[in-house]
């Protein structure tokens, strides 16, 4: 039987000084959800010799990540706060994202390889205020060159 993952294990780590030498990561906040994709700009050089079929060659590649969570106004030294992605986006921080999987529950660590580790900037960060709801917010970010995997 495979070894399937339980999504739960997985996390959205930041760095919001932007290096990943000697900085330490952290955990997104009370996120309650994460996803990691990466894309490829296909160029399209169908001719009328491929049949009617589509033929495509590399492009460039890029990756995103979005990902939801609860807002708290709490200090919380041990995770990535709502405030300091705020203000992530306010200045145009490039931040360091680190997608892997997680241990622990309250002192969550990355586990060594099996993570992507790439450089991002904050597309768009949401907040959904709804009625009887926790307040919500979803934030995307674009990667800013080529990840690796770790």
């Amino acid at each position: 039987m495979a070894n399937v993952i339980n999504g739960t294990n997985f996390n959205l780590f930041t760095n919001l000084t932007g290096t990943t030498t000697g900085a330490t990561v952290k955990a997104l906040a009370v996120a309650t959800s994460c996803k990691y994709s990466l894309s490829n700009g296909l160029i399209d050089i169908t001719s009328k010799n491929d049949g009617g079929w589509d033929n495509f060659m590399d492009g460039n590649k890029s990756f995103s990540i979005d990902a939801d969570g609860m807002v708290s106004f709490d200090t919380d030294t041990n995770s990535t706060t709502f405030d300091q992605l705020t203000n992530a986006f306010m200045n145009g921080t490039i931040v360091t994202c680190t997608f892997s999987v997680c241990s622990g529950t309250t002192n969550i660590q990355v586990v060594a390889g099996k993570s992507f580790v790439g450089k991002a900037i904050i597309e768009k960060l949401d907040v959904d205020s709804k009625v009887k709801s926790a307040l919500a917010y979803t934030i995307s970010l674009k990667g800013v060159g080529m990840p690796t995997w770790v």
